[in-house]
């Protein structure tokens, strides 16, 4: 039988996930209007639908929040994640390919980077453990959580999550700090902020 505690991991992961995308949608009207903005410049979607897309983007979000907290909804809840990043990844794969060098606003206001492989990579990760989610939902219908694994999978799906959230930036900082460029340069082991503005 499959373990119960799988779906909580999954319900934990995507929580946190979709969490930090509101929350760096909605901390300033700046972060807003940034991630409104982005939207206009990417291949598939014209600028004008900015206006509808992005309220429509975070809406979606914030429900995903809603639905993946209450357990008779969960399966709800994945199903829309699911088409979330699928529709997400697709319009992140056509820039990418476009040779777009708009930013992915996804976790955060700020960007450091423009859309890369990695973020794409990301977001598919993220919908197979929402596909996941929803065939573990149906073959663990009935079953209880087993309390003993519990707060062992919701620390891990948590930090996990987190983990998700920074994985561009830490990225960037490890390529900034031991990266082929710095090394050439001679600034290896200097902070990245230092490395970025020279």
């Amino acid at each position: 039988m499959v373990p119960p505690y799988i779906v909580i991991g999954v319900r934990v992961l995507l929580g946190v996930i979709f969490s930090a995308a509101v929350a760096s949608k909605v901390a300033r009207r700046s972060h807003y209007s940034a991630f409104r903005q982005s939207l206009t410049t990417l291949p598939l979607l014209p600028a004008r639908w900015s206006y509808v897309l992005a309220p429509l983007s975070l809406a979606a979000e914030a429900l995903c929040i809603i639905l993946v907290v209450i357990p008779a909804t969960q399966d709800e809840a994945f199903v829309l994640a699911a088409i979330i990043l699928s529709a997400y990844t697709s319009v992140l794969l056509a820039a990418r390919l476009s040779g777009s060098l708009t930013a992915c606003h996804c976790f955060t206001s700020i960007p450091i980077s423009p859309i890369s492989a990695g973020d794409i990579a990301r977001n598919v990760i993220l919908i197979m453990i929402a596909l996941v989610g929803i065939v573990m939902v149906n073959l663990e219908h009935g079953l209880h959580v087993q309390g003993a694994y519990l707060p062992t999978v919701v620390f891990s799906a948590f930090v996990l999550g987190l983990m998700t959230v920074k994985a561009s930036e830490l990225s960037w900082l490890l390529t900034a700090l031991f990266g082929p460029t710095a090394r050439a340069r001679g600034h290896y082991g200097t902070t990245p902020r230092e490395t970025f503005l020279e």
